[in-house]
């Protein structure tokens, strides 16, 4: 519990500085603390984090890898990494540190997740990915995330009605996440349901997406519309 509070604490601190823009005063605040408390690697997230949110994307991730040079086996800086190189469009290497953090526990369910969504968001290897993701599902059943990611996969298989099935699942498994009402949106329009998918889009702004999901969503809808299917 206490290390919980802490994390939240510190993105927090993240947080406060990105969204006002000083990200320079941000991260001297976070090198005052990590000069007082340089194990908490909780610290060393969050000053990547502001780094990469803050368009300094190469310099986030070299924060993150000299901690790992000193942390070889931590699987929350490694798991990081995955996270910031695939937030930064280096997708491969995204792949390869979560490889890694599999290398060090088999049975992380993020990690074997993570790994099958971008597969399958990349159109690639989906056999691997439905197998990662299925194993991610049996580890956390239940998972709204995970459901969803079984639900990609079988949708970028060409399996739309399973695929519509597991993602209005996952949609009463973690309600409002916008990502979620996307994909439904995705298998409706697949099936041919114009209308239902261009009310799940609409559903899915209005469920706060963030910046780069947003833009696919508006890009969906201006496609839509471009079609005559206003």
């Amino acid at each position: 519990l206490h290390r919980l509070i802490r994390r939240q604490r510190q993105m927090c601190i993240r947080d406060r500085w990105s969204k006002t823009g000083k990200v320079d005063e941000g991260v001297r605040r976070l090198d005052e603390a990590l000069a007082r408390h340089p194990q908490l690697l909780d610290l060393v997230e969050a000053k990547a984090s502001l780094l990469v949110d803050g368009g300094r994307a190469d310099a986030g991730i070299a924060v993150l890898r000299r901690a790992i040079e000193k942390n070889p086996r931590s699987v929350q800086l490694l798991y990081s990494l995955g996270a910031m190189l695939e937030k930064a469009g280096r997708v491969p290497e995204s792949i390869a540190a979560m490889r890694r953090v599999l290398d060090l526990e088999p049975n992380n369910a993020s990690a074997l997740n993570f790994i099958g969504y971008t597969l399958a968001d990349q159109k690639q290897n989906l056999d691997e990915a439905e197998q990662l993701v299925r194993r991610a599902l049996l580890l956390q059943p239940g998972n709204g995330a995970i459901t969803d990611s079984l639900g990609w996969v079988l949708y970028q298989k060409g399996q739309y009605r399973q695929a519509l099935e597991l993602l209005r699942q996952a949609d009463r498994l973690s309600p409002g996440e916008a990502v979620i009402i996307m994909h439904i949106g995705d298998a409706l329009l697949k099936l041919g349901r114009l209308q239902q998918a261009r009310r799940e889009y609409r559903r899915a702004l209005e469920a706060d997406p963030e910046p780069r999901d947003r833009r696919q969503i508006v890009e969906r809808l201006r496609r839509l519309k471009g079609e005559g299917r206003s």
